[in-house]
């Protein structure tokens, strides 16, 4: 499991990077091909062993679904808050979701995100992270009970604008509720079920490339 998170973090970093590489602007064919093939040779590894993690895993496919998530969210929660107090965690993820390795990557990625700014801003008492999916899309809800804001009226920061950009590598997109006093609701809906990521990677490469998919692996 330590070896396929290493592979899913490389992976994930350098598909943020090598993404520009389809982008019409001053990148020549040769990095955009070379970037492609990079970018696909650590999707395969990191397919390689998740695949190899799944096939040693316990049967009870339903619980390690929701654990490889459940898992790290709370020990980065964990982490942020340190030992000082901190905010009632909850998280649900769906028991019949089981994502491939970008898109779970992306979720991570959101979530650690949302946890920071709960954490900076919103001196809340309760935090909520559900995990799903709604006709045929991954659907990710951050909510938390703190002090809220009106984001008409505060400029966009740096942690949402990361999100977006986390959400961009599966298509995804990234939406903000609040209200002053009324705390802050985070909704993230990732892709869809047209295709796999990783396997559009490996394709020769083209000069625009369209906004890369996700597939939901049925749980054994």
């Amino acid at each position: 499991r330590q070896l396929h998170e290493q592979a899913v973090s490389a992976a994930a970093s350098f598909a943020t990077l090598a993404g520009a590489g389809y982008a019409p602007t001053g990148y020549s064919p040769l990095v955009t091909e070379a970037s492609a093939l990079v970018r696909g040779e650590l999707g395969r590894h990191a397919d390689s062993l998740r695949d190899l993690m799944m096939a040693i895993r316990p049967r009870d496919g339903s619980r390690q679904a929701q654990a490889r998530l459940r898992t790290p969210i709370a020990a980065h929660f964990a982490s942020v808050y340190g030992d000082g107090p901190s905010p009632r965690l909850t998280v649900d993820v769906a028991g019949d979701l089981v994502l491939d390795w970008v898109t779970e990557t992306v979720v991570l990625q959101i979530v650690h995100e949302a946890l920071h700014n709960v954490w900076r801003h919103s001196n809340a008492g309760a935090v909520d992270i559900v995990v799903s999916h709604v006709d045929g899309t991954v659907t990710l809800r951050v909510t938390d009970d703190g002090l809220g804001f009106d984001p008409s009226a505060v400029p966009e920061g740096p942690g949402l604008a990361s999100m977006r950009s986390s959400a961009t590598v599966v298509g995804g997109s990234v939406e903000i509720r609040s209200g002053e006093g009324e705390g802050t609701t985070i909704d993230a809906r990732l892709g869809d079920l047209g295709g796999h990521w990783p396997e559009a990677a490996r394709s020769t490469p083209r000069p625009a490339m369209r906004a890369p998919t996700l597939r939901l692996v049925p749980n054994p």
